[in-house]
């Protein structure tokens, strides 16, 4: 793993959590960059980074595979709304930070003003495990599935050719309706074990 690709996702910890991120967050951060080695991932996360900027500029969004919603550099990212942390508490202002096992999501948190500076603080936390990226590294090695609308089409194109190694296949539901579904992404190498529907 590149040094380069820790200080992105560290850098966009800091602007989400301070400059001192509670080790519950970078405990989880570490985790993850483990993972990310592990299954050769460092590519596809900086792909989907790209994807997602270059669809928000048109004012679109797009979708990854449900595995992006369990990882926190996802979150960090801007390529997942979803935070996979445990429910927790943060003050958006001077960056206090504290676990609740009061609820089973952070949405369900009750309100709180921070005890350190007296503002509302945020409650978030879905507690996702990013297993379920790794399982689904394992099993897809390396195909991503993305959905995006007609008007983001185009932007996701202009990206991916810059990609060569990454072959997009679009396909139309069962009933032939031509509404776009989505993209897998796939090495080329790959493309000869399944068959697509272009």
């Amino acid at each position: 793993m590149t040094d380069s690709f820790k200080e992105i996702i560290y850098s966009a910890c800091k602007k989400k959590y301070g400059e001192h991120p509670h080790v519950t967050v970078t405990d989880r951060i570490e985790w993850e960059l483990g993972l990310i080695e592990k299954h050769h991932a460092e590519e596809s996360v900086l792909l989907a980074k790209e994807l997602t900027d270059a669809v928000h500029v048109v004012g679109e969004e797009i979708e990854f595979s449900f595995a992006f919603q369990s990882l926190m550099t996802a979150y960090l990212l801007d390529i997942s709304f979803v935070n996979p942390m445990p429910p927790h508490y943060h003050c958006p202002h001077c960056h206090y930070f504290e676990r609740s096992s009061a609820a089973a999501d952070g949405v369900d948190l009750a309100d709180r003003k921070c005890p350190s500076c007296g503002a509302e603080m945020l409650r978030d936390g879905h507690d996702l495990n990013p297993v379920f990226f790794a399982q689904q590294a394992q099993m897809t090695n390396s195909i991503m599935w993305i959905g995006t609308t007609f008007s983001g089409l185009a932007a996701v194109e202009e990206v991916l050719q810059k990609h060569t190694p990454l072959t997009p296949l679009a396909w139309t539901n069962d009933n032939g309706d031509a509404r776009f579904s989505g993209w897998y992404l796939a090495p080329s190498d790959r493309l000869a074990d399944h068959e697509w529907t272009r």
